[in-house]
């Protein structure tokens, strides 16, 4: 899911734990709408990131999610010279 409100990217635990990707620690809490801030489990950095033809790199926030496993946040959309086109129900990458 691309969030445009969201500062950060955000993994979901399970998929990192499958993925095998060391975590290190962070502090950070996470506040979703109309529910109590929750920690996270860690952050991923410099983890490969791959869109349709669009690569680089990220540091999602790692955490459980209930409904999905990968929130795209503002920092990858800068990262990625993203700009959404909401009339094609999609977004443009600089590749």
């Amino acid at each position: 899911m691309v969030d445009t409100g969201a500062m950060r990217s955000i993994s979901a635990s399970d998929v990192a734990k499958q993925l095998g990707l060391k975590l290190k620690t962070n502090l950070s809490r996470i506040k979703p709408v109309d529910t109590e801030a929750r920690p996270v489990n860690g952050i991923v950095e410099g983890v490969s990131i791959r869109l349709g033809e669009w690569q680089g790199k990220g540091n999602p926030l790692v955490m459980p999610l209930d409904t999905y496993q990968l929130i795209l946040g503002q920092d990858l959309m800068v990262e990625a010279n993203a700009l959404r086109v909401p009339h094609l129900l999609g977004m443009l990458l600089e590749i």
